[in-house]
Parts: C-alpha cells; structure tokens; sequence
C-alpha cells in the first residue's frame, strides 16, 4: 500500500551536498573575520598610533567632503597649535616619468619635513 521507502537510496547523494555547503559557509566566514581583522582590529603599523589624529578642513557647500589643506593654512595651524606636539602635511603626487621610449604615470605623496618621524618611519631609497 505504501511506496517504498527511497531514503536510504537519497542518502549518499545528501552527504557530498552538506560537505560542500559546510566547506563553503567555513570559508566564507573565515575569510570575513580575515578582512575585518586586517581592517578594523590591528593596530596601525605606527608607533603610538593612538596619538595620531587626521584634521583637515571641510567643504562648505559639501560638509561630508575634505578639502586640501594649503601650506599657508598648514604653517598657521602648526604655529597656533598648543594642543599638538607635531604636525605635517601630505598630498597626493602622480608625476609622469617620461623616458624617450615610454612614459609612466609614478604615484606618491609630497610631505612635509617632520612627516616620516612624526609617524616613526625611516625613509628608504631602493636602487
């Protein structure tokens, strides 16, 4: 009267499904627990870097976007300031390399004297 029983014949085609479910969701976590680690948990690769705070000016049709602070406007607030023990500036830098047969696009940063100490780095030139 009844159909016969097919789950023991289901069986061995369920368990590589729930292997592979298991092996992905382990996965998936593993690698979000990597990136927020490495992005929200680690300290920054300073020395002291929970002295280090980041100002600059707003814009004042658009409060939520940052301006470029000018040198002049840097100077001023370094020789105003009795709340900081240092400060430096920085700016983004793409010059092009131009070579006679091609021409690079480089990036960096222009930065002002005491930037690299400020945040404990000791610059390197490589050959």
């Amino acid at each position: 009267m009844f159909p016969p029983d097919n789950s023991q014949t289901r069986q061995p085609r369920l368990a590589p499904l729930i292997v592979v479910s298991l092996a992905l969701g382990i996965g998936a976590i593993s690698t979000v627990g990597s990136i927020v680690h490495a992005v929200l948990l680690r300290s920054l690769p300073f020395s002291s870097p929970e002295r280090l705070v980041l100002i600059g000016e707003v814009q004042s049709l658009n409060p939520g976007a940052w301006q470029p602070v000018s040198y002049p406007d840097y100077l001023d607030w370094r020789s105003q300031s009795h709340v900081f023990t240092e400060m430096a500036i920085s700016r983004l830098w793409n010059p092009a390399l131009r070579l006679p047969a091609e021409t690079d696009r480089l990036s960096g940063a222009e930065v002002s004297a005491g930037f690299c100490s400020l945040l404990g780095l000791k610059p390197e030139r490589t050959p």
